[in-house]
């Protein structure tokens, strides 16, 4: 009975032999259906893993480009934040499409806030202004009429509300004279958010000859001091005084970098006839 059993082992392993030497070298037409189906499964396989590997290599490229960007964003824009609580005067033009603050504005009378006609670009809007905690700011005011400032290309508007914005808001002064040597500041909107606003310093670049801020200027320029960028409709600042409406960067063409403010001395006249009209 052993002699058997060797015949069946010799004749196994040289089945095995040969199905080892076939694996490559037996032409196509003279596999057998397993072998065929082997092969295939195997070349479907190597093709799987493949793509596997390539498209994981293309998530991972275009997510860390991304990441790269968000980073570079980041300290771009490394900008010191406040409360919107402490600063009642500043209104936060908020897209109702959105629920995003779109722009700032400045209170200069009882329910009426001057802003940059940039603000109006992104459809209908309402007026954020004062402590977030109470319902009545946080609900926001409707703006029931706006109306644009006849200076600078009409770069500027009103916005007015009917509803009383008194318990929420405090009128800012419009400044007369800016001075150079003391620091500025910029208050602007969040890039993210309602309730903080950004606040930043700056300096401002005055007259080559004068070394100062001229009343018949309309632009007023100012230098960046910190990572956080202006943005348009942003509010020049000074011990408290409103002295600047930031304009939109793209419409005008800085080559030294610094920023362009609409000077409101030109309008303070304007400003004091309408704030009369809505007391």
């Amino acid at each position: 009975m052993l002699e058997p059993n060797n015949n069946i082992a010799g004749q196994n392993q040289t089945e095995e032999h040969e199905f080892k030497f076939d694996l490559i070298n037996t032409p196509w037409g003279q596999r057998s259906t397993k072998s065929r189906v082997f092969i295939v499964t195997l070349l479907v396989v190597i093709f799987v893993a493949i793509m596997a590997c390539v498209v994981n290599g293309l998530v991972m490229h275009y997510r860390g480009f991304n990441q790269f960007n968000q980073a570079s964003k980041n300290i771009r824009r490394s900008c010191h934040l406040v409360k919107a609580d402490a600063y009642p005067y500043v209104a936060r033009i908020q897209s109702i499409a959105t629920q995003e603050v779109v722009c700032v504005g400045a209170v200069v009378a009882k329910n009426l806030v001057l802003a940059s006609k940039f603000c109006l670009a992104r459809g209908a809007i309402r007026i954020l202004v004062g402590s977030f905690s109470d319902p009545l700011c946080r609900k926001g005011f409707s703006v029931g009429l706006t109306e644009s400032i006849d200076i600078q290309k009409d770069k500027l508007v009103f916005l007015t509300s009917f509803e009383d914005m008194s318990a929420c808001a405090v009128v800012m002064p419009v400044g007369t004279k800016l001075n150079v040597e003391a620091r500025s500041f910029v208050i602007g909107k969040p890039f993210h958010g309602t309730k903080y606003l950004t606040h930043h310093p700056v300096k401002v670049i005055p007259d080559n000859k004068t070394g100062t801020i001229q009343e018949e200027e309309s632009i007023i320029s100012v230098q960046e001091l910190t990572k956080c960028p202006v943005q348009a409709s942003d509010l020049l600042t000074q011990d408290g005084s409103l002295y600047g409406i930031a304009l939109d960067r793209d419409e005008n063409t800085p080559s030294t970098g610094n920023y362009p403010f609409l000077n409101l001395k030109q309008v303070l006249e304007m400003l004091e006839s309408k704030a009369e009209t809505v007391q």
